[in-house]
């Protein structure tokens, strides 16, 4: 008895910018929570909180990231320095490469 087994592999090209692996931990949280992602090329990163009902909470920018593993850092605050209410807020983390964008929407809670 002969057995076959059959091994596909895909490539991506390099071109295209990728965020990988993203999320944020501790979710849910009281009083801080950091943003982890991967990205495959140095890029600009914005990251954007919102409530559910829209409105922008706070914003992130970080320039010059190069490719590989990153955490931001939240303390929960808004962009004034006040507490944020418990509840779900969504936030996106945007990547600016050289020749191409590409972003990530997740939720995060407050407890």
């Amino acid at each position: 008895m002969q057995i076959t087994q059959t091994i596909k592999l895909f490539t991506q090209t390099q071109n295209n910018l990728r965020l990988n692996n993203v999320y944020n931990f501790p979710n849910p949280f009281s009083n801080f929570t950091q943003f982890a992602f991967e990205i495959n090329q140095n890029a600009t990163i914005k990251i954007d909180i919102y409530t559910i009902g829209g409105r922008k909470i706070i914003s992130f920018n970080k320039n010059n990231i190069s490719a590989g593993y990153h955490t931001i850092n939240w303390n929960g605050l808004d962009a004034f320095g006040g507490k944020i209410a418990n509840g779900i807020y969504i936030y996106r983390i945007k990547a600016n490469g050289e020749s191409s964008t590409t972003s990530h929407i997740g939720r995060c809670a407050k407890y």
